[in-house]
């Protein structure tokens, strides 16, 4: 087994605790206070903050540190779709659902979303209930509702995919 490394990120949401291996991020989770950091901090994470800064000041939309959020096929397949949503959208579960082909698997998808380990670099909080509702987020919906307006402001529009 790979030893994992620490650290945590003060966000404008809040401290963010980071789960890295030598080479990927493992896991981002909002948490409820700050942690302590690891001694040793591999490079992946150093880029990771680096990243997480840009995004939270609005100099970039996209993510390209190493990943490897591990999950089941199924769960990658749609954290890939949500990797996929352009930057200042947002579509619905039922959405993502029929891209996948089978429209009736809108409770697998949102299952999917629930266990997103990488919160803001795999950006489910672009996920929105048919109606365009603000629903389901592992960090609450005030912090889903900040990152859809940060990214509204930051693109200059909002766009719903939906």
């Amino acid at each position: 087994m790979l030893p994992f490394y620490y650290s945590c990120f003060i966000s404008p949401l809040g401290p963010m605790r980071i789960k890295a291996t030598e080479n990927s991020i493992y896991e981002i989770l909002f948490a409820e206070e700050a942690s302590e950091s690891d001694m040793h901090q591999p490079p992946v994470i150093a880029e990771c903050i680096k990243q997480l800064e840009a995004y939270f000041s609005g100099q970039i939309r996209t993510f390209d540190v190493a990943v490897n959020p591990g999950g089941t096929p199924f769960q990658q397949a749609v954290w890939e779709q949500l990797r996929a949503l352009p930057y200042g959208t947002t579509t619905t579960y039922l959405k993502l659902a029929e891209l996948s082909g089978e429209a009736k698997n809108t409770r697998a998808i949102a299952g999917a979303i629930a266990k997103n380990p990488l919160a803001v670099l795999i950006p489910c909080h672009r996920v929105l209930g048919s109606n365009g509702s603000l629903t389901g987020y592992a960090w609450g919906l005030v912090r889903k509702q900040w990152l859809i307006d940060h990214e509204a402001r930051c693109s200059g529009s909002y766009m719903k995919l939906f």
